[in-house]
């Protein structure tokens, strides 16, 4: 797998997660040394890079779970350390947020003597280990920067967490602790439920992924034999989330949406500052979101035809709409897989009146069904496209129309730029034009008049 491929997979996760999210691992990963005397010098990176790395990929896979779960314990042999001389909450804040950088040594010379309270006795040799009246558990000092991370991000998220340890652990056994790693994934994963994608579509994302991955597919090499591999292979393995082919394509669909997005992202990284001056290779903010704003529109064509009052018009019917809508959702990759676009129209369809009738359980039998005898073929497809793509064109005609009629602006542009090449030039010719003007600096009653003629 080439660099390339896992550069935009690494950005694609930035995908579906909220500004805050992004900004918050920015936070962590930018947390600097405070000089208190003596230690790191101010201003020197706090965690380590891979440390930061560790608590992106827990959070983003949803991984988490057993690191709190040992974050809890960490946290436990900090108050029992120190439990003597201070509360649980104030030795947790002494001990994570003091000065210097987040390494192993940090965890070998805070234990490096033996120490008891409360039942509960903490030492460190090769790992440091915590026995519990009621269990034992041990951690190794190589992960004491990743779980320094972590309770940073916690702490973030729900700062109570910690002003609230006095209580949790006014008594440390291993089910206190239990309780407060818990605690931990609960505001863990309510804060996710807001700044992160279902955990759903990433289960489903990662096994796309993890086949392509296996099968040293990049994303650019993503074919529609692709698609129908994969489809296969969910079927002889088993994978509930992908049983109907439609489902798989538009996964495939939303995958290469994601590299793209992932592009992107790295790029931006990399992107010009915002600003008016495009001479020194600023990009205007205003003609920015001019741009976004555009294809915006360009994605929503169906969706706002079929709304007040444009629906009145009856510019696109229901029917119209279901066999353009999955052309209109697979974006640019429409002409990369058309074969599974078809596929969703056949087998697909084959596939919902199988599902709808084992659903309805249905009295008929259900061999004519299988034998896919009445199924619709390719060639029905493509005549189907065919015949609704006239119907839309003469649509499109009437509209320009009826514009025209009314001398709105847009008729004018419309119209010349369905224009072939030459019949433009006739336009220009016939205006009067020279041949470094275009056709649409022609006066709007003459330039649709004109365009729609020929």
């Amino acid at each position: 797998m080439d660099n390339q491929y896992n550069d935009d997979m690494s950005a694609m996760l930035r995908f579906g997660v909220s500004e805050e999210l992004i900004g918050l691992f920015d936070a962590v990963a930018t947390t600097t040394c405070a000089k208190f005397g003596g230690g790191a010098a101010d201003g020197e990176l706090k965690f380590p890079r891979q440390a930061v790395s560790l608590l992106r990929r827990a959070v983003l896979c949803r991984t988490y779970g057993k690191a709190l779960w040992e974050l809890a314990h960490l946290v436990a042999a900090v108050a029992i350390r120190d439990g003597k001389s201070m509360d649980a909450t104030q030795a947790v804040l002494a001990f994570f947020w003091q000065d210097g950088q987040a390494s192993p040594a940090v965890l070998r010379h805070a234990f490096g003597e033996p120490c008891e309270h409360l039942g509960v006795s903490v030492a460190i040799q090769e790992s440091l280990h915590i026995a519990y009246p009621d269990g034992e558990y041990r951690i190794s000092p190589s992960r004491y920067p990743f779980l320094a991370a972590l309770v940073e991000f916690v702490t973030f998220i729900d700062p109570g967490i910690i002003t609230g340890l006095s209580t949790t652990l006014s008594t440390i056994n291993a089910k206190r602790v239990d309780a407060l790693a818990k605690a931990m994934q609960s505001s863990v994963a309510a804060f996710l439920a807001d700044n992160m994608q279902l955990e759903h579509h990433q289960r489903k994302f990662r096994s796309i992924i993890g086949w392509l991955a296996a099968n040293e597919c990049r994303g650019a090499d993503v074919s529609d034999q692709t698609v129908l591999d994969f489809w296969l292979h969910a079927m002889d393995t088993g994978l509930d989330d992908f049983k109907r082919f439609n489902v798989v394509a538009r996964d495939f669909f939303s995958l290469l949406a994601l590299l793209s997005e992932g592009r992107a992202s790295r790029h931006g990284d990399y992107a010009f500052s915002l600003g008016p001056d495009w001479d020194a290779g600023e990009i205007d903010p205003e003609r920015l979101e001019d741009l976004v704003a555009d294809l915006e529109a360009e994605s929503e064509i169906f969706s706002e035809l079929g709304k007040p009052p444009l629906d009145g018009i009856k510019f696109c019917m229901d029917p119209d709409r279901k066999v353009f809508e999955p052309i209109d959702e697979a974006g640019p990759w429409r002409s990369d897989l058309p074969l599974s676009l078809a596929r969703m129209e056949t087998l697909g369809a084959v596939q919902n009146r199988i599902s709808q009738h084992l659903r309805n359980r249905s009295a008929s039998p259900l061999r004519p069904l299988l034998s896919c005898d009445d199924a619709k073929t390719y060639g029905d497809y493509s005549r189907e496209l065919a015949r609704r793509r006239e119907k839309l064109e003469l649509t499109r005609d009437a509209t320009l129309h009826v514009l025209h009629q009314l001398q709105h602006p847009e008729a004018a542009v419309a119209a010349a730029e369905r224009l072939s090449p030459d019949t433009r030039c006739t336009i220009r010719e016939s205006l009067g034009l020279a041949e470094d003007n275009d056709v649409e600096a022609a006066p709007i009653k003459s330039l649709s008049a004109l365009a729609l003629r020929h």
